[in-house]
């Protein structure tokens, strides 16, 4: 199973209107007014549910059936991992099991003489 890991979480505030997900957003050039629009990539997103609008006006009310909130989260998973091991470690892990073979075959030959 590949390890999951959630990089960010948002929040956005959605309703469906003539069977048709719409996502509330802010017109940045009437200074703010909030509408719903057809497109995700629009849509206002919240870091925090505290931040989000509780009451809406009578346009938003009008356009909405039932507001729902969502959660998404960018999740990452792990699918490939390799060690990296430098070249010089990798010569001193050789050397050392050298020196490990070699102590291991002078401990038998000191027991045989005992």
């Amino acid at each position: 199973m590949s390890e999951k890991t959630i990089l960010n979480t948002k929040f956005v505030i959605t309703n469906i209107f003539n069977g048709k997900r719409q996502y509330y957003a802010i017109d940045s050039h009437s200074g703010g007014y909030p509408y719903w629009s057809d497109y995700i990539g629009s849509a206002k997103e919240f870091k925090d549910l505290n931040n989000i609008p509780t009451s809406y006006d009578d346009y938003m009310q009008d356009k909405a059936a039932t507001i729902e909130i969502l959660q998404i989260d960018e999740v990452a998973t792990i699918i490939s991992t390799k060690d990296i091991i430098s070249q010089a470690k990798q010569t001193a892990m050789i050397e050392i099991a050298k020196v490990e073979a070699e102590l291991r075959k002078k401990v038998a030959a000191l027991e045989k003489l005992s």
